[in-house]
């Protein structure tokens, strides 16, 4: 009745359920819990809830992480279950006691005090950018924030409509900002990571390779697949230790159907694909409704981790 507290350790992708009641037993219905993370190595606990978390009418709630079981963490530009992925390239750890030791090696300490570092008198500040209509995006965001605030860094997450979002973008004026992408199955890196694709393509953060941009050109013009693929996973490696984006992880994608509809297979370039395969069974007598069930194909998404190289 007078408030307290339960500590749950929580895997990743888990989900908490409860059931909230008051002295007697009597459920406390439409009561708004205060959900707090502590990630392993961190000093302090943080306010965080993709959104408020209430009880039900009958005292029960649920608290879920931000991918509950639907994504995985990336680990570099093409998603993971595709034929060209480098199945060698690991997501970055969760280190903050490295990130410390690395920012103070760039010369960024908290010489004032303040919890912030700071280098030259002028802060560790920047702002992280999202677009409205992406709950997730805000969400990631938020917490990249919370994550960053603990090692002395503060990152100050603003929301912009969509068209203003990208035409920030197309002009190369933020900070950083986290978006997101879909792979289609035919791999190529030329949009996002092309010193051409710097004005033309998707290359918001101006990242720069002549390597990469060889490799990109060699294995777009490949006819071979597994010349083309060791040209991708060399392109990857070089990708991922430059880090023009940080990449956080990959979405799937869920679609209900009823369970009389019958699926052979799913394919990630479309619930779509592969419909002549599709054939409908008539519910028997004693199952009138049927409940949806979902099927998962795969999406990603990724923040740039810098607004220039």
């Amino acid at each position: 009745e007078n408030g307290g507290s339960v500590t749950v350790r929580m895997g990743p992708g888990a989900a908490v359920t409860g059931h909230l009641v008051g002295p007697y037993g009597k459920p406390r219905a439409g009561v708004e819990l205060r959900v707090q993370f502590l990630p392993k190595g961190w000093g302090s606990w943080s306010d965080y809830s993709p959104e408020p978390v209430k009880t039900d009418r009958d005292g029960r709630f649920r608290v879920e992480g931000l991918l509950p079981g639907v994504g995985r963490p990336a680990s570099g530009p093409v998603l993971s279950f595709l034929w060209a992925h480098d199945s060698d390239l690991r997501p970055l750890p969760f280190d903050p006691d490295a990130a410390r030791r690395l920012l103070k090696e760039a010369g960024w300490e908290d010489r004032d005090g303040d919890g912030l570092l700071d280098r030259d008198g002028r802060p560790f500040r920047f702002d992280l950018e999202t677009s409205q209509g992406s709950g997730q995006r805000a969400d990631a965001a938020r917490m990249v924030a919370a994550q960053l605030r603990e090692v002395g860094v503060e990152a100050v997450p603003r929301v912009f409509e969509s068209g203003t979002f990208i035409a920030r973008h197309q002009a190369h004026e933020f900070d950083a900002f986290v978006g997101s992408w879909r792979e289609s199955t035919k791999v190529d890196l030329w949009s996002n990571f092309h010193s051409a694709a710097r004005e033309s393509g998707y290359n918001y953060g101006q990242y720069g390779s002549p390597q990469v941009d060889r490799l990109i050109e060699r294995a777009r013009a490949e006819r071979d697949p597994e010349a083309a693929r060791a040209s991708w996973i060399e392109a990857q490696r070089i990708i991922a230790h430059d880090q023009p984006y940080t990449f956080l992880f990959e979405r799937d994608r869920l679609d209900a159907v009823p369970l009389d509809l019958r699926l052979p297979r799913l394919s990630p370039r479309s619930l779509f694909a592969g419909l002549e395969e599709w054939s409908w069974e008539a519910p028997s007598p004693d199952r009138a409704t049927a409940a949806p069930r979902a099927r998962a194909a795969r999406g990603a998404c990724a923040a740039p981790a810098e607004a220039r190289p």
